[in-house]
């Protein structure tokens, strides 16, 4: 079965090398990625219509067009689950706001890339049925 995971963040090396790591540990994964929260519900809207949502969604808070709270807010509203907050900030009113429009966690850029990577496979691992 495929993995997809959605990587939504406005820095290009870090959707590069997240999904670099995210591939190390994930076998038969799709990484779909976009720039900021608007082009984050274009590739959720093709996604549907292709019958499919991610599994995980590593979502950035601040980006430019749309911020990661007003974009984790809409894809929980379209039904999209465990989006994760992905972030070098640590300000707990934007946690708190990520949290209450459907934010399941909280993983720290400052951890290394590797680490978050490593997390997620964990994360994806444990949703996975047994085989």
């Amino acid at each position: 079965m495929t993995t997809t995971i959605l990587v939504v963040d406005d820095e290009p090396e870090i959707v590069n090398i997240i999904a670099e790591y995210l591939r190390r540990y994930i076998d038969d994964l799709e990484v779909v990625s976009a720039l900021d929260g608007e082009a984050a519900l274009e590739k959720i809207s093709e996604l549907k219509k292709q019958g499919r949502l991610p599994q995980m969604t590593l979502m950035d808070l601040k980006m430019p067009v749309m911020d990661g709270i007003s974009c984790t807010e809409k894809l929980t509203e379209q039904g999209v689950e465990n989006v994760h907050i992905l972030t070098a900030y640590v300000d707990r009113d934007l946690i708190s706001k990520a949290v209450a429009v459907g934010a399941k966690g909280l993983l720290m850029k400052s951890e290394g890339l590797r680490t978050v990577a490593a997390k997620v496979a964990e994360m994806i691992r444990l949703m996975r049925p047994p085989s």
